[in-house]
């Protein structure tokens, strides 16, 4: 066999080169407890010949709990400033070109929610 592939050098889709997550916490009272994280995804590409690119996006998300004796109630936010990404494209559905730029099928991250739990432990 021999020749090199047209995919030899390539960066493995959906692989950002920079990924990170920072979540502090802090202890308010010995009950309360707030954290605060941010995720971000830096730029990678859809597909396997390194073609098209999906852009860097982070996100932020926050949250409290309250622990009374044995139960803990907790609210949580995920992508609290509705921002918007995508964390993959479909490699098997090539990009398109239209005037306004080119067009990808791709799924994008939920939007902003937000969470309430009640947690018994016991």
């Amino acid at each position: 066999m021999g020749g090199s592939s047209v995919l030899e050098g390539n960066v493995v889709r959906r692989m950002p080169r920079v990924y990170f997550n920072i979540s502090p916490a802090v202890n308010i009272t010995k009950a309360w407890r707030t954290y605060i994280s941010y995720n971000y995804y830096g730029k990678r590409f859809q597909d396997q010949t390194n073609e098209d690119t999906l852009p860097a996006f982070g996100e932020v998300g926050a949250g409290m709990s309250y622990q009374l004796g044995k139960v803990r109630f907790a609210v949580d936010g995920t992508n609290i400033f509705n921002v918007i990404g995508i964390t993959e494209g479909d490699p098997r559905s090539p990009s398109v070109q239209q005037s306004g730029g080119t067009v990808i099928m791709a799924r994008p991250i939920m939007g902003a929610a937000a969470r309430a739990s009640i947690t018994l432990d016991f």
